[in-house]
């Protein structure tokens, strides 16, 4: 989508709004107790290998693509950037949207039920993984 200027805040019910998480976009593959983390370029992030590992301990026994971005965050929880550039964890994944479930592929289901998903099961969210 092409970025737009508005001269006031912008809301709508059919819109939902996130905060912008700095890092690296990557897609987490979880499955059989192993993780790929892989960039939209289809390159894996190798550098990242904690991360991964930290991420496949996350849903034991299940598989799962979550969508997310790669973050550094400093001590006031906002992103630091250019720490993920070099390379400088600790590392979290912040999960957005979750493509596939055990097996189940969800790209077809509404955002906000691919959303629910991501939460546990009693409703809270779930902390950033992290490594």
């Amino acid at each position: 989508m092409p970025l737009a200027r508005l001269d006031v805040p912008f809301e709508h019910p059919d819109w939902i709004f996130e905060p912008k998480m700095d890092g690296f976009r990557a897609v987490a593959y979880v499955e059989g107790g192993t993780c790929r983390l892989v960039s939209r370029n289809r390159n894996v992030f190798k550098t990242l290998e904690p991360l991964a590992q930290a991420i496949a301990q996350g849903p034991a026994g299940r598989s799962a693509i979550p969508d997310g971005e790669i973050v550094r965050p400093g001590r006031d929880g906002r992103p630091m950037f250019y720490q993920v550039m070099r390379r400088r964890g600790p590392f979290c994944f912040y999960a957005f949207d979750l493509l596939w479930l055990d097996g189940r592929d969800l790209r077809d289901r509404p955002v906000l039920e691919r959303k629910a998903a991501l939460r546990k099961p009693d409703g809270s969210r779930s902390c950033p993984l992290s490594a």
